[in-house]
């Protein structure tokens, strides 16, 4: 019986592995910038985060055989706005982030239950220049299908880049 166990768990987790594979592409900071709709500066919200689940089961379905969507949103307050491209943010205002890619996730989430298509796309992301500490940061977003979204993974970078950024937007005018 614990034979069975062992092998149904590898079975599992080296189909959860097939799934989550990723490829990414590593951009630089003038790339996030002239791909960012919005450069914030941001401090944390509380809570700092929001998890809900995306239900993608067909009628009928279980959530064993279907499992949600699980969506995790950063949340930050606005305190400066350094770039905004056709969307008015106001300092104070708190928004909600999606991971990068979003709309992308989900999809191959849904088709990969629903569907049992096993298709592996290439992400893209950011290392930071200087790691972000705590407090405030500049974060670089795009709209998604109902809000916000990261440019790419690791799309924040520390506030001692503010300069760099600036002089990359003006470049970019």
């Amino acid at each position: 019986m614990r034979m069975n166990r062992v092998v149904t768990t590898a079975v599992l987790l080296t189909a959860l592995e097939a799934f989550t594979s990723e490829h990414h592409d590593e951009i630089e900071l003038k790339d996030l910038v002239t791909r960012s709709n919005v450069i914030v500066i941001v401090e944390p919200a509380t809570p700092a985060t929001v998890k809900t689940e995306i239900a993608i089961a067909p009628k009928g379905g279980s959530r064993e055989k279907y499992p949600p969507y699980t969506r995790i949103r950063s949340r930050y307050v606005v305190k400066e706005v350094l770039h905004s491209q056709g969307t008015k943010l106001e300092p104070g205002k708190t928004i909600e982030v999606d991971a990068a890619d979003f709309d992308t996730r989900l999809t191959v989430h849904k088709r990969y239950h629903l569907e049992g298509v096993r298709k592996i796309p290439i992400y893209t992301y950011y290392s930071p220049q200087k790691a972000p500490g705590e407090g405030a940061v500049i974060v670089f977003l795009s709209g998604s299908s109902d809000g916000w979204e990261f440019v790419a993974a690791g799309a924040i970078e520390h506030l001692d880049t503010r300069k760099a950024v600036e002089a990359l937007l003006k470049a970019a005018q």
